[in-house]
């Protein structure tokens, strides 16, 4: 299923996969990114679509760095090794940076945020950017303060790529439903990646939002938007292609 509700990015999503496709908002397209995430089948979808328009795509994860059909689908498995990698060592560093105690609850009425509610946000709205800077993407993350005011970053799978990313919200729904129960813990929150309308501008943006509860009754609901911006990176030379002498001369 396609959705282009907003014209400069669209997505498409399949059984396994979905794949964001962003065109700009210029009236003349000079390029097209494709964001994919999720099973093998994406590869063949993002192939079909370059083959349809005539085009051809830039595939870091390649060893040529061209989009290839043949090689695409390990192409997809090198980057989503990269992609689960670098996000265990995020995941790991945020609960290392995180196991200091918060500030105890209190009974301050007046209190407009409460500290346990500032420290999640802080931890998730940190790691939800560290992992777009690094990624480019991520799937819904959540966090927990135990009763010791320790915070605990949790990054559900389950266990199949892909996907819809509300298995993932509900898995975290369930789990901190459970521990708020048994009193486990004091508050807890999700991170997630989405598009949002902004009032007075008829362009969606990109944002990352932060639902924060705790055991006071205080709830938050927080959109921090974002761009993506591509610069070109040099990573090195490559064997000449072009400019070769002859053997034979």
């Amino acid at each position: 299923m396609a959705s282009f509700s907003d014209p400069s990015w669209g997505t498409i999503e399949g059984p396994d996969f979905s794949i964001e496709v962003n065109v700009g908002k210029d009236e003349q397209v000079r390029s097209i990114a494709l964001h994919v995430r999720g099973g093998d089948d994406a590869a063949g979808v993002v192939a079909d679509i370059l083959e349809r328009l005539g085009l051809r795509g830039l595939d870091p994860q390649s060893d040529t760095g061209i989009f290839d059909r043949s090689s695409a689908v390990e192409s997809l498995k090198r980057w989503r090794a990269f992609r689960d990698k670098a996000v265990a060592s995020a995941t790991a560093q945020s609960n290392e940076s995180t196991s200091a105690a918060a500030p105890p609850s209190g009974d301050k009425k007046k209190r407009e945020v409460h500290p346990d509610l500032s420290a999640l946000f802080k931890a998730l709205a940190s790691l939800g950017k560290k992992l777009l800077v690094e990624v480019g993407q991520f799937t819904p993350v959540g966090a927990s303060m135990g009763e010791d005011g320790k915070i605990s970053i949790t990054h559900p799978s389950t266990g199949e790529e892909g996907g819809n990313p509300q298995e993932l919200i509900d898995l975290l729904t369930n789990v901190y439903r459970q521990e708020a129960g048994t009193g486990k813990i004091r508050a807890a929150g999700i991170c997630r990646p989405v598009i949002i309308s902004v009032a007075g501008q008829t362009e969606k943006k990109r944002a990352i939002s932060v639902a924060l509860e705790h055991a006071s009754g205080q709830s938050l609901l927080v959109y921090i938007p974002y761009r993506i911006e591509y610069e070109p990176q040099v990573r090195g030379r490559m064997t000449p292609q072009f400019f070769v002498q002859d053997s034979g001369q």
